[in-house]
């Protein structure tokens, strides 16, 4: 981590000081107890399942340079007056604040007016992680990135991220993640990003917020923050891109289904596409519409920056799926694991680019689409007579309540009955396709995270 005095990150969080450190500073961040805390400056954050105040004297133990406590919880530990004292004794820092979670926001708010690096977030109902990548992939050769090694996308992720941070880091790529409206305004006052990418406005997380224009106000909290130096990086595309470019100062960088600079040559199906420009063609190796949308999204920022198409297109040869992401994998059943998560519109795209497989049969493994609150069995089911009408499915396999939905639905616009089996459980599920799938088929794997279909890949790659 770069280098940063304590003092900085006390006055940031506003914290009441305890005992004062010995050491200049943290040499890392920390929310674990499991994790290595010598140097660090630790984080008690309660949780439903934890609370990291009981673990203050196994950090300290351990190394951990100073801790950060809420004056509530510290004034409840029985053992809080030795804690202190050793704390003191041995050149330990103990700082308290009102709120653990919000202190480490503000920490790193404080970190990033004292490095100062150019801050770039990524935002959108999908497609985050994968127009990360793209990004990371287009400009680190130009630049020096830091960016998280996951999603770190939250509250708590998006200011561990920042803390990643080490000398000679120009751009920090941060995602920024939300469910409920006002959390991409705390991310986005934390990171004040300069530049903002928002890929799509979809019916993500629409349980919490109600309805598609709920959602569309709440990713333009992303904005929040922006100022006449910035750059709004928005989908020309999408049906809410005049709500989220009114009234944004700076710079609208408009990008749409194919990249700036370039023109489709052809359409590869699950291999990608090929793409032309003024100094011959370039390999994108990523199928699928909804992809090549997130990479012109990286395409017209990288050129904003001012890199040359003949530059970005030896770059964006270089570019590959993230993990459950679109992610090809090939062996005796071809399988595009795009299980991290689902919404109705990720849901179309998969099943799109399940369409371009050639060759033996393409199998939909779907499981539930969750936070969609009031409107699931709706949602579900027009998924479902989506399906029907747009064969490009030869087996539906379904796991889930919801996906039951999908299936009546399917099954009510004229999808064949032999073609479609349906499960509750992923131990059904698995058993199925151990005896199901063959050499040849191409299979889909596309369900809401917490739905856990990932664990059907061995299944399929026969491990």
């Amino acid at each position: 981590m770069r280098a940063i005095p304590f003092g900085i990150l006390a006055a940031g969080m506003q914290a009441r000081v305890l005992a004062v450190p010995e050491s200049a500073g943290p040499s890392g961040v920390s929310i674990d107890s499991r994790e290595g805390q010598s140097g660090t400056i630790f984080f008690a954050i309660r949780g439903e399942r934890f609370d990291g105040h009981q673990y203050l004297g196994e950090v300290l133990a351990t190394g951990a340079a100073a801790v950060v406590a809420e004056e509530e919880a510290f004034a409840g530990l029985p053992a809080r007056d030795q804690l202190l004292e050793r704390a003191a004794g041995n050149g330990q820092g103990v700082y308290l604040v009102r709120d653990s979670r919000q202190a480490l926001g503000d920490a790193a708010r404080a970190a990033l007016d004292f490095w100062k690096p150019r801050v770039i977030a990524v935002t959108g109902s999908s497609g985050k992680t994968t127009t990360r990548r793209i990004l990371q992939t287009l400009l680190d050769e130009t630049w020096k990135i830091r960016t998280g090694v996951k999603n770190f996308n939250n509250e708590i992720g998006l200011p561990l991220t920042v803390f990643t941070l080490e000398d000679g880091d120009e751009i920090l790529l941060l995602e920024m993640g939300m469910n409920h409206a006002g959390e991409l305004k705390r991310l986005a006052d934390i990171a004040r990003p300069e530049i903002v990418v928002i890929t799509n406005i979809g019916t993500a997380h629409i349980e919490h917020l109600g309805s598609r224009d709920g959602i569309a106000a709440a990713k333009k909290e992303a904005l929040a923050f922006c100022t006449g130096e910035s750059m709004a990086v928005l989908n020309s595309e999408d049906p809410y891109f005049d709500f989220l470019s009114t009234g944004v100062p700076g710079s609208i960088v408009p990008f749409g289904a194919v990249p700036e600079g370039f023109t489709l040559v052809r359409d590869n199906g699950l291999d990608g596409y090929v793409l032309g420009y003024a100094g011959g063609e370039t390999v994108f190796a990523l199928g699928g519409a909804h992809n090549l949308l997130d990479l012109s999204a990286g395409v017209a920022l990288a050129h904003k920056l001012g890199l040359a198409t003949s530059v970005l297109a030896n770059r964006i040869s270089l570019v590959r799926a993230v993990e459950s992401r679109s992610q090809v994998v090939d062996g005796r059943v071809r399988v595009i694991n795009d299980c991290y998560n689902a919404n109705p519109e990720s849901m179309r795209a998969g099943l799109n680019l399940l369409a371009a497989a050639s060759g033996g049969r393409r199998v939909a493994v779907l499981a539930d689409m969750l936070e969609l609150g009031g409107d699931s069995a709706r949602l579900h089911g027009e998924l479902g007579e989506w399906i029907a009408a747009s064969q490009g499915v030869d087996e539906l396999v379904l796991l889930g309540p919801g996906m039951a939905e999908c299936g009546r639905s399917a099954l009510n616009a004229g999808f064949d009955p032999a073609r479609l089996h349906a499960f509750l459980s992923r131990d059904e599920l698995g058993g199925f396709l151990a005896g199901f799938a063959r050499e040849g088929d191409t299979v889909l794997l596309k369900g809401s995270h917490g739905m856990q279909l990932e664990s059907v890949l061995p299944v399929l790659s026969g491990e």
